[in-house]
Formats: C-alpha cells, structure tokens, sequence
C-alpha cells in the first residue's frame, strides 16, 4: 500500500479504507484477505519524517492445517510505522532489525507500507491454523474429511511396534 508523500497536508491524511490483496507484495500460502479487511490511518509529516499509525482489522481467510478447509478468522493489529531521512549509519544500523522504523530517501515521492502489513499479518496469523479446536482432520487412507462425518475406511489395524507396550498396559490393567 503506497501513499504519496504530496497528499500528506500539514494538518495529516486520514486513510480509512478497504484493503486488498494486490495491496501487499505478496501473502503466505493459505492465506487471503476477506472483502472487509480494513485499514485505519493517520498519516502525519514532521521534520521530514512520515509517521503512520493507526489499525488494520478484518477477517483473514485462512485454511486449516488438518482438514485443508477454508475458514475466516476475525483479526486486529495496530500499526506503528515510521519512515525518516535524518538516519546516521549508526542509527540506521541500530534501527534495521526493529519492525517499523525504515530510512527514507530524501528524494522519495512515496513511501510503501505494504510489507509492514504483511509483516503484520504474517507474525500475528497462527503457524498450524485450525478451523475448530477439535478439527478431525482427514482420514490418512482415503482423505475424507473427518468433520463431516466417518469414513467407509474402518478402523485401522494397531502398529506392531507398539505391541510390547499394548501387552505392558494390558499386563498393568490386570494387577
């Protein structure tokens, strides 16, 4: 998402407005913003430094890591960026690893918060997303998925290497 630096008054730009998908560079496998997805900004210029702070909330569509549904999740993050010129190398240096601070060229016509968001999204967004807490997943034979009901598959045959801890337990269970 990229702002002109001329629309950006003195007295600020608001932005409230949907965002999109071809918005960011790019997202994560799995992932896509829904219609609604929003972003709430206050875009302020001060000694040459652009400050932009505001909210980015919606709903993610993410799919399940165990049955490879689609599902939509509510989100809400701030975002806190700062883009300034008056950098020393040291500073600079210091600053590349903290999220949200970025040099900015003194001859730049625009500044770009789309990897901020993505950003965002990507460290806030869960690893193994699940569609419910109790996901079944799906079946490891025939790939039906298990939250729509059983498979015609039947109950699978116990591992033969755990057979010395199922005599164990059957052994303990009769003491």
């Amino acid at each position: 998402m990229k702002i002109r630096l001329e629309s950006i008054k003195k007295e600020g730009l608001q932005i409230d407005r949907d965002l999109g998908d071809k918005d960011l560079s790019s997202l994560p496998e799995g992932m896509r913003l829904a219609p609604s997805f929003r972003i709430q900004l206050k875009v302020s210029m001060a000694q040459n430094a652009v400050a932009c702070r505001g909210r980015i909330s919606g709903k993610i569509e993410l799919t399940c890591s165990r049955c490879l549904g689609s599902f939509l999740e509510a989100f809400s993050s701030p975002i806190d960026v700062v883009f300034s010129p008056d950098m020393s190398p040291d500073e600079m240096e210091l600053l590349e690893e903290e999220p949200g601070y970025h040099p900015l060229d003194p001859n730049a016509e625009e500044v770009d918060l789309g990897e901020d968001i993505r950003e965002i999204l990507v460290v806030c967004v869960p690893q193994k997303p699940l569609c419910k807490e109790d996901c079944k997943g799906l079946c490891s034979r025939c790939g039906q998925d298990l939250n729509r009901g059983p498979c015609d598959c039947g109950p699978t045959a116990p591992d033969p290497q755990w057979a010395a801890l199922a005599n164990l337990k059957a052994k303990l269970s009769s003491e």
